[in-house]
């Protein structure tokens, strides 16, 4: 898509003075009504994030990220190196927030206030660049949008991600207008610390600022603009420099074995958008891919019908679907030597998903189908996204490690059946364990008397057995001399599946 000069930009003004980047009228009949239109999607946004934030228990990777942050800054080097991410959530976030209070609401805090601020700058974004009524449509999608709800409620950096990924490629429509030295600043340190939240963040980096640098080369861009803009995106890597070693160490001396999901699973991927981890039926999906499919053409015909109206810069267009198509295409293309296609990677690229499909609804020329489109998005989200409020979404290892620490004699041991390649069982029930008790690991595959060889390999035989099994309940011979005194049940879903888990006491028999 050909892309309108800056001195074309200046002199007609940004989109908030009149005309959107697709030629819309963007003069609201009335500025209240926007208001209050936005401060309602902003309320509904922050109640499904906030509501019921500190029910579950921290999780594996959320504990990762509690650890990081509340080591010792003397170890907090070496721990961040040993790990898989860069330090700026654990760090410069969670460092100084958990101080202030660890439980599990304060934990996932501040993701829930990334994720409300990022509908915010989405409304921002989109008004700037396609007009009020895009704006407020892309706010309203991302405000329910299951897969950003679902992560704005997890103590990790995904809904940081997302707020900061928003926020440069606002500072780069913002450079690319005034070619201000702030403005080229302001994308230059936001950039840095897109890259300093997650590695894969540089995929986008990647693509934004390869598109603008052809957009760049090939239109009728001042020399200085386009010198402004060189200096700034190489100062990004620059300022990225530090901690490159840091990174090369952790690439080589990884130990996750979690596999990426091959290519074929991509459309099943960009369908989690809309429906996060809930699983939907085939015809279901398939509705979704029809209403992106309509929405995207109706964008295209929409951008070329723009390239016809001279005052129409499609800069802002051409940078929001080149991050997120060139990312998707990007990854796609790694993953044939590497697979990295994990939906929580593409959090970031959301807001402008919903601002592009926002576009395609509200520019069409048949807006009967643009709304029919983004309206069945829409109501996909709101059903998807009450299970994410409703169910419980982690193991309920705190409730666990309460129950058992309440009435645990000196001597008590804690048994933990399952595979024991799911490691998040015991990281997740090690946190929650307080009073230190011992925990021995069963494989699930060892069949029925397992159980009892077990204990009956313990140096010294305990009064009280705990007996946790998780993601499988099968069932095991009682060991000799113990019987069952009490069992619970707990059901949780996690990702795409159901998190079973049975907590069994055997007491010794006088």
């Amino acid at each position: 898509m050909p892309v309108a000069s800056t001195q074309t930009d200046v002199k007609s003004g940004e989109a908030l003075d009149g005309v959107g980047a697709l030629g819309e009228d963007d003069q609201p009949p009335d500025e209240t009504t926007v208001v209050v239109a936005l401060v309602a999607i902003l309320v509904v946004a922050a109640a499904l994030r906030l509501r019921g934030l500190g029910d579950d228990s921290l999780w594996a990777n959320e504990i990762l990220s509690f650890r990081r942050a509340t080591a010792p800054l003397s170890d907090a080097y070496e721990l961040l190196r040993a790990g898989t991410h860069p330090p700026l959530f654990s760090q410069a976030v969670l460092r100084p927030w958990l101080s202030l209070g660890e439980s599990e609401f304060m934990h996932r805090l501040p993701s829930a206030v990334f994720g409300v601020l990022t509908v915010a700058f989405t409304y921002l974004l989109g008004r700037r660049t396609f007009g009020w009524r895009v704006g407020l449509a892309a706010a309203a999608l991302l405000a329910v949008l299951p897969l950003h709800v679902y992560y704005s409620r997890e103590g990790r950096m995904y809904a940081l991600l997302a707020l900061l990924v928003t926020l440069w490629v606002g500072s780069l429509l913002r450079a690319h207008r005034s070619n201000s030295v702030g403005a080229w600043v302001i994308y230059t340190v936001l950039g840095a610390a897109i890259l300093y939240t997650h590695y894969y963040a540089g995929l986008t980096v990647a693509v934004v600022v390869g598109t603008t640098g052809v957009a760049y080369m090939t239109t009728s861009v001042e020399a200085e603009q386009r010198r402004r803009w060189l200096i700034s995106s190489a100062a990004i890597a620059v300022l990225f420099l530090p901690w490159m070693p840091s990174f090369v160490h952790q690439y080589r001396e990884s130990s996750s074995t979690l596999p990426g999901r091959p290519i074929g699973e991509l459309p099943a991927l960009i369908t989690r958008f809309f429906t996060g981890f809930v699983n939907v039926p085939y015809n279901v999906k398939a509705l979704i891919f029809l209403a992106i499919a309509a929405l995207s053409v109706l964008l295209v015909i929409a951008g070329r019908r723009a390239t016809r109206t001279k005052d129409s810069d499609l800069f802002p267009l051409t940078v929001m679907a080149a991050a997120v198509v060139g990312t998707i295409l990007f990854a796609v293309l790694i993953s044939l030597v590497k697979p990295i296609l994990f939906v929580r990677y593409f959090v970031g690229l959301l807001p402008m998903c919903c601002i592009l499909l926002a576009a395609g609804a509200v520019t069409a020329r048949t807006r009967v189908v643009g709304f029919a489109a983004y309206g069945v998005l829409f109501v996909v989200s709101v059903a998807c996204v009450i299970p994410v409020l409703t169910d419980s979404w982690r193991p309920d290892f705190g409730d666990v490690g309460e129950r058992i620490a309440a009435d645990a004699p000196e001597d008590t041991v804690v048994l933990m059946v399952g595979p024991n390649e799911n490691n998040i069982a015991l990281s997740g029930f090690d946190h929650y364990n307080d009073a230190d008790i011992p925990v021995r690991m069963i494989d699930s595959a060892e069949g029925s008397a397992a159980v009892a060889d077990a204990v009956a390999g313990l140096e010294t035989e305990p009064s009280r057995v705990w007996l946790l099994q998780y993601t499988t309940m099968q069932t095991f011979e009682t060991p000799e001399g113990f019987d069952v005194a009490h069992e619970e049940r707990y059901d949780s879903r996690f990702f795409e599946r159901r998190f079973p888990m049975r907590l069994t006491l055997l007491e010794s028999v006088p």
